[in-house]
């Protein structure tokens, strides 16, 4: 005989062991499903740690690129800055020079004026003096010859108006352009009187000297020793002058002797 005997369960145990069974079951069910939910959990976080790492090294380097561009940008302001400052400091020399150049080319622009507008006061001066000069000689010459013969030009008439019509604005042009205007230095004119035939009279004395008293010249510093060149070379023509004179009287003489 065996030592163990199969004993069949009770009724009542079979039920409990069917229940036990089956909650065991669906507990295992739960579990499994769990620890499913559970992995793919761990494996959605975890895919999502390695993108926030990808997504980190990603904002890393950026930051890195965006760090050097803005370095960059510094040594390129930096720069563009020294560049403005060196072309002020051109501009300043340019303007500087330019405005010494300018205060220089004024200032001999201005003598420029200056020498001209003395320079044509004295050529006026000297042309009055050689007109009047000429004017005489031409008298010289008129009283000589007959008027019929005389060119209109030469006559004593036609002198003495050209010499009476001179007005102030013939004195004006001969002084200091500067607004200095001493009555003094005015040019002297001589007057003519015309009596009958070819003679005529200086109503301010003498033949030529007579005829320009004194001209003012614009320098005002050698106004005397001009004066006297001029009388001087009037003197001299004087003595041309009495010279040939002299000289066609003898010659008439002769002539009358061999006559």
């Amino acid at each position: 005989m065996s030592l163990f005997r199969s004993v069949s369960p009770a009724p009542y145990q079979t039920s409990v062991f069917q229940s036990l069974a089956t909650q065991l079951e669906i507990y295992i069910k739960s579990t499994d499903s769990a620890l499913f939910n559970s992995q793919t959990a761990l494996v959605n976080s975890q895919t999502a740690y390695v993108n926030s790492q990808t997504a980190l090294v990603n904002s890393r380097t950026t930051l890195e690129q965006s760090q050097i561009a803005l370095q960059q940008s510094k040594v390129a302001i930096q720069q563009i800055t020294t560049s403005i400052a060196t072309l002020e400091k051109k501009i300043d020399g340019l303007l500087t020079t330019t405005t010494a150049y300018q205060a220089d080319i004024n200032a001999k622009c201005e003598n420029l004026n200056d020498q001209l507008a003395l320079q044509a006061t004295r050529q006026l001066a000297i042309q009055d003096t050689i007109t009047r000069v000429l004017g005489d000689i031409r008298v010289e010459l008129a009283k000589k010859n007959d008027d019929a013969i005389a060119p209109p030009s030469l006559t004593v008439e036609n002198l003495k108006r050209q010499y009476n019509d001179i007005g102030d604005d013939d004195l004006k042009r001969l002084t200091h352009p500067l607004g200095k205007n001493p009555s003094s230095k005015k040019v002297k004119f001589a007057t003519f009187s015309h009596t009958s035939g070819n003679s005529s009279s200086y109503s301010s004395g003498s033949r030529l000297s007579t005829s320009i008293n004194r001209i003012h010249l614009p320098d005002d510093d050698d106004n005397d020793k001009h004066i006297q060149r001029n009388q001087a070379a009037m003197a001299a023509r004087q003595n041309e002058v009495a010279k040939e004179e002299g000289q066609e009287e003898e010659y008439d003489d002769e002539h009358a002797k061999d006559d």
